[in-house]
């Protein structure tokens, strides 16, 4: 069994990306309530946080995997499970090892954190979410995005967990926008790559819109999702909850959601086109991310 292949499933590129979601969740709250004491573990808890959502998410890759084995001994038969490297015992206790160390790591935030228990409460509940989603959220269509959507963005509401911050409504009110900008960007994503697995989707009954209402009303949807992110991504800067370098990854994001929503609009059954689409919802989302992170230091 190599290593690597134990890495591979865990899809660490998006563990590591999804985890400064976290981080921006603390340090976007961290001017509303930072005790005393808390000024002295700030690392600690930035740390903290960051491996939580590493490990809970990693867990849940792997889980992924192991409920995909069968579409993967077909479509990607280089997957650590379907190629036999990893064997699936191995990978279901590789799963629960990964999500007991985000589990206990949320425990050891609670006595340097204002919300107390809340952390591994908060914890919990997401690893649940993404454990279902991976069980049977695909097959689940539209709730199915909106778990994706909720799993991955999840991380600034931990963040102003931890801070304490989402006592208070002011607070609050950044949270609810960075993770309404988050979430909205990623459903629309969601929904265009639904209108790119249409075929595959046949197979397994998924019931994406795309599938359920067609390319044009999916496409539609997509769309609405996209302006929703524009819009609240915007209001990040517009209510001053970031610095000054946040306008250029504003632009630079706003710029590639809006390509995407023209481009799918202008063709909605073109396999072409719903790739490019995307591709730039993609690209917008990553800028989107660098940007909450650059813009809360």
């Amino acid at each position: 069994m190599a290593i690597t292949a134990f890495v591979k499933i865990t899809r660490p590129i998006n563990c590591l990306m999804g985890g400064l979601t976290s981080i921006i969740g603390v340090m976007i709250t961290r001017q509303f309530y930072i005790p005393s004491y808390y000024q002295l573990t700030f690392f600690v808890v930035l740390i903290l946080s960051y491996l939580t959502y590493m490990f809970i998410a990693a867990a849940g890759n792997v889980v992924n995997d192991i409920y995909d084995i069968e579409i993967d001994k077909i479509n990607r038969p280089d997957r650590p499970i379907p190629s036999g490297v990893v064997s699936l015992r191995h990978a279901k206790i590789y799963s629960i090892v990964l999500w007991a160390i985000g589990i206990i790591l949320s425990f050891l935030t609670v006595p340097i954190s204002p919300a107390g228990f809340w952390c591994p409460i908060i914890a919990v509940f997401f690893s649940v979410i993404g454990f279902v989603y991976a069980a049977k959220g695909k097959i689940m269509g539209v709730f199915g995005n909106f778990m994706v959507a909720i799993s991955f963005s999840f991380g600034y509401i931990y963040g102003g967990v931890i801070t304490g911050a989402l006592n208070q409504l002011a607070s609050s009110l950044v949270i609810i926008i960075f993770f309404l900008s988050s979430f909205f960007m990623l459903q629309s994503r969601e929904i265009i790559k639904g209108m790119e697995d249409v075929e595959g989707d046949k197979i397994r009954q998924v019931e994406t819109i795309a599938m359920v209402y067609g390319y044009k009303i999916a496409a539609l949807s997509a769309a609405i999702c996209g302006v929703f992110a524009i819009i609240f991504f915007s209001l990040i800067w517009v209510l001053s909850f970031v610095n000054i370098w946040f306008i250029p990854f504003l632009i630079l994001g706003d710029s590639a959601v809006s390509l995407s929503i023209i481009i799918l609009l202008s063709g909605v059954e073109s396999s072409d086109k719903q790739h490019r689409a995307s591709l730039f919802a993609k690209i917008g989302a990553l800028f989107g991310l660098v940007g909450f992170l650059i813009g809360s230091i």
